[in-house]
């Protein structure tokens, strides 16, 4: 595929002078106060017009960044079963590395609780030798790091121990469910401790305004 590279000098020549007009619009906006219903229903004009520069401007810059794009996306394509491959590898690879480790520390653990237990001296002597045997020793360039994931298997219970041993630390607050109660109210639902504060979001359908 022969893609085209787009002209820079065009590209710099048309973005500096859309720069220029949208710079000038900006300004005049910060300066305009509304204080009339007529005030109002010129802004809303002037909001269309700016909206449709900015739907100009951007499709503008797409007519020259677009080409590109496709030719990084058809590149992409010719890659990605070797990247894909290569990271399944290194995936299965690290699983076989932690599976070790993981066997060689049970094995350790289980010689060292057997040395615990046995009282004959040789025996012991070659459980420690067991134990040492399993060590793994540092391999230069690889680092383990120890993570740790969990799961709640009974939410009434964890609760009830919660509030037992009073670690009310481990109650958070879900923001998200208190935002859709007074959105679903459409006014301060008045839960204690919970502030809320409306805003408006203003929509402009330039070919609606007349």
């Amino acid at each position: 595929m022969i893609v085209p590279m787009p002209d820079l000098v065009e590209a710099k020549q048309t973005a500096n002078a859309d720069a220029e007009d949208a710079q000038k619009a900006q300004k005049l906006i910060e300066l305009r106060n509304i204080e009339t219903q007529q005030g109002l229903q010129n802004s809303v004009v002037w909001l269309a017009e700016v909206k449709n520069r900015h739907k100009e401007v951007d499709e503008k810059k797409k007519s020259f960044t677009k080409p590109l794009k496709q030719v990084i996306k058809e590149i992409d394509k010719f890659f990605n079963p070797a990247l894909k491959s290569l990271k399944e590898a290194e995936r299965l690879m690290k699983e076989k590395i932690d599976t070790y480790l993981r066997e060689e520390e049970q094995k350790r653990n289980a010689a060292l609780a057997s040395v615990q237990k046995t009282k004959n001296p040789e025996k012991r002597d070659a459980l420690l030798k067991k134990a040492e045997s399993s060590t793994v020793e540092k391999v230069s360039g690889m680092a383990v790091r120890e993570s740790w994931t969990g799961e709640v298997t009974n939410e009434a219970d964890l609760l009830a121990w919660i509030f037992k041993n009073k670690r009310f630390k481990f109650i958070s607050i879900n923001k998200k469910v208190l935002l859709e109660v007074t959105k679903a109210a459409g006014k301060d639902p008045k839960i204690p401790c919970w502030t809320v504060t409306p805003t408006n979001s203003i929509a402009i359908t330039p070919s609606r305004v007349k």
